[in-house]
């Protein structure tokens, strides 16, 4: 590389002028993107949505926003917001967070109850809630 050659671009750069295609609805979009699994990594079922308001606790349950594992094993989608420096949209990154019915902790019986709740509201922030309750987090693979 030359000390006076052509500046490479930065990657905040690349990243304000590109363009992606989402893979859910196929649109053109430009800047910040998502990334988000579909499903739990523990999910063996097809990955068809059920609507989140028929969230059923006993058996097998996949929605885009709640996971079900034979009645024990709770998941709930989680988007961490992340700031970019240099950028006004934020990355989002889509997450499993998992809830246990076999162990319940304060913070579990806690975080149900709201699950509950969430569901007549499914898109209104309700971050607040959720206090100091914390959950472990499955990444999307890879």
């Amino acid at each position: 590389m030359s000390l006076f050659g052509r500046r490479q671009r930065s990657a905040l750069d690349v990243l304000q002028g590109a363009s992606w295609t989402c893979a859910q609805c196929g649109a053109d979009h430009e800047g910040m993107f998502d990334l988000a699994a579909d499903a739990p990594v523990h999910w063996d079922g097809a990955e068809v949505y059920e609507p989140n308001g028929a969230l059923r606790r006993d058996g097998d349950f996949l929605s885009e926003d709640f996971c079900v594992l034979g009645g024990e094993h709770f998941f709930v989608r989680c988007v961490f917001d992340i700031p970019v420096h240099g950028m006004a949209e934020k990355f989002g990154l889509g997450v499993w967070s998992t809830l246990s019915r076999v162990t319940p902790s304060s913070a579990t019986v806690k975080a149900l109850s709201i699950v509950k709740a969430y569901q007549g509201t499914m898109h209104v922030d309700r971050s607040e809630e959720f206090g100091g309750a914390r959950f472990t987090v499955v990444l999307p693979p890879g």
